[in-house]
């Protein structure tokens, strides 16, 4: 069966009801990426932004994410669960936790027809240690754009509410 967006996105929202909305959308996504070569001909990468709004809705966003070569992202969390599912490329993930100090706990690599799930503790920074762009299709329980979310101080180590403009800013020093 060929992959649509429209299909995909009218899946999530269909268990977005049960018991674990989480792990549905991660087997949705693992599914979706059985044909990774089929989903970059559906989702080729974006020009200019590193994401593109599929989907937006209180309950649900679906991003398509375009990571440039080398790029890294400043220490983030968002507060609502994730499903990530890579499609083309590869996102360096490190995880960490904040007891009034930023601690690195794990790593995870992500390649194509990877997929991770994210609870909405999950503090995190990423990575494209790629010199081709790294392709994503990202799934969020609830609106990303409108929640409360940190992000942490590349210089201080220490949480600031987000801001699109601040994230910019932290970003611009992480990748300077």
């Amino acid at each position: 069966m060929t992959f649509t967006i429209d299909a995909f996105i009218n899946d999530c929202k269909s268990v977005l009801g049960s018991a674990q909305p989480m792990t549905e959308i991660q087997q949705l996504m693992s599914a979706a990426l059985d044909d990774c070569a089929g989903l970059k001909a559906v989702l080729p990468p974006t020009r200019g932004e590193p994401s593109r709004i599929l989907y937006r809705e209180d309950d649900l966003t679906v991003l398509q994410v375009s990571l440039p070569p080398g790029l890294k992202s400043p220490v983030h969390n968002h507060t609502i669960w994730a499903v990530i599912g890579i499609y083309d490329g590869r996102e360096d993930n490190r995880f960490f936790t904040d007891d009034g100090g930023l601690t690195q706990q794990s790593a995870r690599s992500l390649g194509a027809g990877d997929v991770a799930a994210l609870d909405a503790t999950t503090i995190h920074a990423i990575e494209n240690p790629l010199d081709t762009v790294t392709l994503g299709l990202h799934v969020y329980g609830g609106d990303l754009l409108a929640a409360p979310r940190d992000v942490w101080d590349h210089a201080t180590r220490l949480r600031e509410p987000f801001t699109q403009q601040r994230f910019a800013e932290i970003s611009r020093a992480v990748n300077a």
